[in-house]
């Protein structure tokens, strides 16, 4: 709701990308409604609730329908133009969004069995924001005192949930895959416009300027999502290769990749035959 709020904006401040913004709509409404419900309650004139919320939502998408009304032509004329686009892009977004949520499903714990981790930080400066009523949020870790610490991103997950009603700790669970197709998504608009070239003609023509998706474009454009949220972290890839190494029949691992690369394939055919 809130990428379909901020569309027709990005639509016109964003004239010079081929997908208008779409790809990153999503990303600009939630952080364009977080900032307006955050400006009152940081100014102490009024409270961080949600019918201020709603009223921010409402202010919002007064401006949008107002911005599409005036560009009705244009945008529909877009949509029909390069709807394959946003359509790959909004594809994107759902299909990392549930990948992510099957990890988060199968192991929702906000605890780290070690150390505690960041987790049980994020979540406690996630409930001060959620249960303070101005700005900035009391300190979950010092009685009497303040949040001394960068809290916006926890008001952006914290707006949204206050805004749902959704129980904080399912919407922990719920932020963490949004943020991540948020991202891949955001990684894929930038590319793929840096790549589709200069758009900066406006679309006001009989004919659409824009032609159909170029593979090489479209390749790109989902190289950059998969570099950002995919492969930045490849302890992970260790990890997986460890266990599966640790399933091998034919005995301990050497300490060289080669044969604990070996043992991990011996490994993943005895995981595969049960």
């Amino acid at each position: 709701f809130l990428g379909a709020v901020s569309f027709p904006l990005t639509f016109v401040a964003l004239r010079g990308l081929a997908d208008r913004g779409y790809g990153v709509a999503k990303t600009l409404g939630l952080v364009a409604l977080a900032w307006l419900s955050w400006i009152g309650p940081s100014l102490k004139v009024t409270t961080f609730e949600r019918p201020w919320i709603l009223g921010a939502l409402g202010v919002l998408t007064a401006a949008s329908a107002l911005t599409a009304w005036r560009k009705h032509r244009e945008i529909l004329r877009f949509l029909r133009a390069k709807w394959q686009l946003l359509v790959t892009e909004e594809a994107l977004f759902l299909t990392l969004f549930t990948l992510f949520l099957l990890i988060r499903i199968g192991n929702p714990d906000l605890w780290h069995p070690a150390r505690g981790g960041e987790k049980p930080m994020d979540f406690a400066y996630l409930n001060a924001v959620i249960r303070s009523t101005t700005f900035p949020p009391y300190d979950p870790w010092h009685a009497g005192g303040f949040l001394n610490y960068y809290y916006f991103g926890f008001v952006i997950v914290g707006t949204a949930i206050k805004l749902t009603g959704i129980v904080p700790w399912v919407a922990y669970n719920l932020a963490v895959p949004t943020l991540f197709a948020l991202t891949a998504t955001g990684a894929f608009c930038v590319a793929f416009n840096l790549l589709d070239g200069d758009r900066s003609t406006e679309f006001s023509g009989e004919e659409p300027p824009y032609g159909g998706l170029r593979i090489g474009t479209l390749l790109g454009g989902l190289a950059a999502a998969f570099l950002a949220v995919i492969v930045g972290n490849y302890g992970n890839v260790r990890l997986v290769i460890d266990q599966l190494a640790a399933r091998s029949t034919a005995g301990a691992a050497g300490a060289g990749w080669p044969s604990k690369l070996i043992h991990a394939l011996s490994g993943l055919a005895a995981l595969i035959r049960g």
